[in-house]
């Protein structure tokens, strides 16, 4: 095991790891400590090192992610790796940096102070005194807060981010006003590499369109996206008909987190949840509780944190029947 372990290879050194974890080599838990916090080895060795950690739910973890945060190697994966833990110190400190971060690493912070409710608390709060922009939070978050099933948190929420699920009357009056809105005319004008732009930023995460995208959701390629009827019912209220593959579930964990996703894989001792994010193995004895939802992944509100620009040039995007060029700015 040693000398196995002292290899330069880097794929022998993680397979010695993963063969000592399985043993619970202690010393196999010091290699790995070592590996994520040695800034001369490459950032996904010592990724693949605190996910080894967080595998077997190591003790002084919590500490060693909060520090690791500092470093912009491992910073996203230490972030994420935060959300396992009940760790109130953690929230505080990831938010009083967030002006420093850049956008995939807020939507990280963001991600995992909204995973409980003292997390959630005090990022609504800086968001109320105007320390964290609203428009950051997206829909899946606001919806993340609402699932933590806080009526306080809630109402909070919806004052300073608005309502997570709307009436059919309000749906049905948005998308009558959007469909006044996006003439033809008024989509020829719009800007259809920005519309993309935003693609990239709110869909591209679970939506494939023209090759490009993720596998989260259906490919939209096909579908009927040139009939604006079609396509506002569908981004407007994406629950109305939704297939038995895409519906959500929401799992309360034994350190309070609260986890929504689309069950991608079972086995008798885990359950892989594909979050907006990421895909993650929740050990079943860490469940708490467990409850099927007969709403879609997809949140609603996906386009209220959007301008009006934003908006009109994303449905332009949409509804086009050829790729858009990539601009650098959304």
């Amino acid at each position: 095991g040693g000398k196995l372990r002292a290899s330069d290879d880097a794929s022998v050194r993680r397979l010695a790891v993963e063969l000592a974890l399985k043993f619970n080599d202690t010393t196999a838990l010091d290699e790995l400590r070592r590996q994520a916090a040695d800034p001369t080895l490459s950032a996904p060795l010592r990724e693949q090192a605190l996910a080894g950690l967080l595998a077997k739910k190591d003790a002084g973890l919590a500490s060693q992610l909060l520090a690791l945060t500092d470093d912009p190697a491992v910073r996203r994966a230490a972030i994420r790796g935060l959300a396992q833990f009940d760790l109130p110190e953690a929230a505080a400190k990831l938010l009083s940096r967030y002006a420093e971060f850049d956008a995939p690493t807020r939507a990280d912070v963001l991600q995992t102070v909204a995973a409980r409710s003292s997390g959630a608390r005090l990022l609504l709060a800086k968001i109320a005194d105007g320390e964290i922009p609203a428009a950051d939070l997206s829909a899946f978050t606001a919806r993340q807060i609402a699932s933590l099933g806080d009526k306080q948190l809630t109402a909070q929420l919806k004052a300073v981010w608005g309502e997570v699920r709307s009436s059919a009357a309000d749906k049905t009056r948005l998308i009558e006003q959007y469909k006044r809105r996006f003439t033809p005319a008024a989509l020829a004008r719009a800007d259809r590499a920005a519309g993309r732009a935003v693609f990239e930023k709110t869909c591209a995460n679970c939506h494939r369109l023209f090759g490009s995208g993720g596998a989260i959701g259906p490919d939209l390629t096909g579908s009927q996206r040139a009939n604006l009827d079609y396509l506002l019912q569908n981004v407007i209220d994406p629950s109305a008909s939704v297939a038995k593959d895409f519906q959500m579930q929401t799992f309360a964990t034994d350190s309070g987190r609260v986890i929504t996703g689309l069950v991608v894989e079972e086995t008798e001792s885990a359950i892989v949840v594909q979050t907006q994010t990421e895909k993650l193995v929740v050990p079943r004895d860490e469940v708490e509780a467990r409850s099927e939802s007969n709403l879609s992944l997809m949140p609603e509100g996906l386009l209220q944190p959007l301008s009006a620009g934003e908006t009109m040039d994303l449905i332009a995007y949409l509804v086009g029947s050829t790729q858009a060029p990539l601009t650098t700015q959304p």
